[in-house]
């Protein structure tokens, strides 16, 4: 016992334990990086049929739900945050009464929000947001983006700190086979629970959001609608 304890504490433990960690960073570090691509991808490929897709096989929900809690809660204008926006469809949903600016880490994406006369940047939305200053937006939406990052927490802190008025965000329950299919495709997606927004005014748990087509069928996608009142 002597013996073994003498290892542990010898000079050399500390910094083998030192190398074990940064290799376990790196590890994370490159699977972030290769998540990162491949999502970006992805959004790339589909970026120009994304549109038909949202309209017709998708049969897209969260627009009309996110229309139905402004309405509820008295919402009609400002200037709209829209986090993972894709070709910016949503600002076709919202009033006139709305300025729209998105965020994507695709940028055939944005080249479509550009092209609908919009603001838009290009970039993982962890870095993008630390850019904006704070309370400099009234809304923050982030409508079926935020399943491709393993812990948001720190994201939900953002959103705090840059929305004004409002957040609300949708949170995808996947199902286990969907799950492993897309990590075949070399993307990791996550199921999140609606307690990382703290203090929501809103849950609506298990609602049905989207279809999503695959090569043998359509499978419905069901998850939670999260809506917090800032002021």
């Amino acid at each position: 016992m002597g013996e073994r304890r003498n290892k542990l504490n010898h000079p050399h433990s500390a910094v083998l334990k030192m190398l074990m960690k940064k290799i376990l960073t790196d590890k994370e570090k490159t699977k972030f990086e290769i998540q990162r691509k491949n999502v970006t991808s992805l959004y790339n490929e589909v970026a120009s049929v994304y549109d038909e897709s949202f309209d017709g096989k998708a049969k897209y929900k969260i627009p009309q739900k996110l229309l139905e809690i402004y309405q509820k809660h008295g919402i009609t204008e400002g200037k709209v945050l829209d986090i993972g926006c894709g070709t910016g469809k949503l600002r076709q949903y919202l009033g006139n009464n709305f300025t729209y600016e998105g965020v994507d880490i695709s940028s055939a994406m944005i080249e479509e929000v550009k092209k609908r006369g919009l603001k838009g940047h290009v970039g993982a939305i962890e870095d993008i947001i630390e850019t904006f200053t704070d309370k400099s937006v009234d809304h923050i939406t982030a409508l079926s983006s935020l399943f491709f990052i393993k812990d948001w927490k720190k994201l939900a802190k953002e959103f705090d700190r840059v929305a004004r008025k409002s957040i609300f965000v949708s949170l995808e329950q996947f199902e286990p086979e969907i799950i492993e299919m897309m990590k075949e495709r070399g993307i990791s997606v996550y199921n999140h629970s609606a307690s990382i927004i703290k203090n929501p005014t809103e849950i609506i748990k298990n609602v049905f959001l989207w279809i999503r087509p695959t090569v043998k069928e359509r499978v419905p996608i069901f998850g939670d609608l999260v809506f917090k009142k800032l002021s």
